[in-house]
């Protein structure tokens, strides 16, 4: 069975399975969007048994046309975090214009980190969403939900920037390699 290319632009969520809660809360956020077929929201709880998680993850973090950092202590100092994810999209953002959004979740020290410091925060002034026991948290996370649809109204979906590329692939999605080869002729 072949599957299809989205149409709708993919929004990767990069967090610590130890903050599965600020997660759901953010999802359910971001599913708004979704429901208004807006995007796709998608985090590694969509992998299913018996999958090779490494290359959904991958695959997903190839296709998204924007990624939130959920941040926390737990976020920064994840191995896989910031030994797989992490490069591969903040790769993706300087030389693809990948949109990433940090989302400061819980106290950290998220301005010591040079790669993140960087990197212009949700909330704006840096204050963790649940810093008040998340009391707040729903206004700070729709206030950002609505950032990021005001943003998906300047990224296309795969399948408009690449009008021509094979929308179909058997049996995967297809990946950043997939299309360097198209672009470069090699896959036919």
């Amino acid at each position: 069975m072949e599957k299809q290319i989205v149409a709708k632009p993919t929004i990767f969520i990069s967090y610590s399975r130890k903050d599965e809660a600020e997660k759901e809360q953010l999802l359910a956020h971001l599913s708004v969007l979704q429901h208004a077929g807006l995007t796709q929201v998608w985090s590694d709880d969509q992998i299913g048994a018996g999958h090779d998680w490494q290359q959904e993850i991958q695959d997903v973090i190839n296709q998204a046309r924007i990624a939130i950092f959920l941040v926390s202590a737990n976020f920064l100092t994840s191995e896989f975090i910031l030994g797989q994810e992490v490069p591969t999209l903040l790769h993706r953002r300087q030389i693809e214009g990948l949109i990433v959004v940090p989302i400061i979740a819980k106290a950290c020290a998220w301005r010591k980190v040079a790669w993140l410091s960087q990197l212009q925060v949700r909330p704006p002034d840096g204050r963790p969403i649940w810093h008040d026991g998340g009391r707040h948290a729903d206004e700070a996370l729709a206030q950002i939900a609505e950032e990021v649809a005001d943003m998906l109204e300047f990224v296309s979906p795969l399948s408009e920037l690449l009008p021509q590329y094979p929308f179909t692939l058997p049996n995967r999605k297809p990946s950043l390699r997939d299309f360097r080869q198209w672009l470069q002729g090699t896959r036919s």
